[in-house]
């Protein structure tokens, strides 16, 4: 049987392009956003340590493991404690990254009302594309298209009959 870590997945589904494009819409959300309030950036603010995320820098926080808190992951806490954390990224660099990490390309000045799927277009194009070429025909597949009743605001329509 041949052995696959959980990095195997995480590159199997999220190529190269898609980290990229994701790394450069971060890049030019949070240049704008410093340019935007530079005059007004406290002088220890962590936007004055921005620098452009690599891929392997977007790939590692992808790869996170979700904890209940943010401040978990420095946690001294044994229960709470990923050291592997700690080591692939110091807590500055991972929270300006968290903070502004941007999937979508910038809005051009022109649009006033993007879809309402706009800032997971990307996303969405992208799983889409890559389970097609991902998906192998010999197995069993099953697809569970049931609704689970929402009382809540969306923006579609369901149909729940009874």
């Amino acid at each position: 049987m041949l052995r696959r870590d959980p990095i195997d997945f995480l590159n199997l589904i999220w190529s190269d392009e898609a980290v990229q494009k994701i790394s450069k819409n971060t890049y030019l959300i949070t240049r704008s956003k410093i340019a935007q309030s530079k005059e007004n950036l406290k002088p220890h603010s962590r936007l004055r340590k921005w620098s452009s995320p690599s891929k392997a820098v977007t790939r590692r926080l992808m790869g996170v493991v979700r904890l209940p808190s943010i401040t978990d992951y420095w946690s001294s806490n044994n229960v709470l404690c990923i050291p592997v954390i700690r080591e692939v990224m110091s807590r500055d660099k991972f929270l300006l990254l968290y903070w502004n990490l941007h999937v979508a390309d910038p809005l051009p000045d022109n649009v006033s009302n993007p879809s309402k799927s706009y800032k997971i277009q990307l996303i969405l194009d992208h799983m889409n594309g890559r389970s097609q070429e991902l998906r192998e025909m010999g197995q069993s597949i099953a697809v569970d298209e049931t609704m689970v009743k929402c009382k809540g605001r969306i923006g579609f329509r369901q149909y729940n009959p009874k």
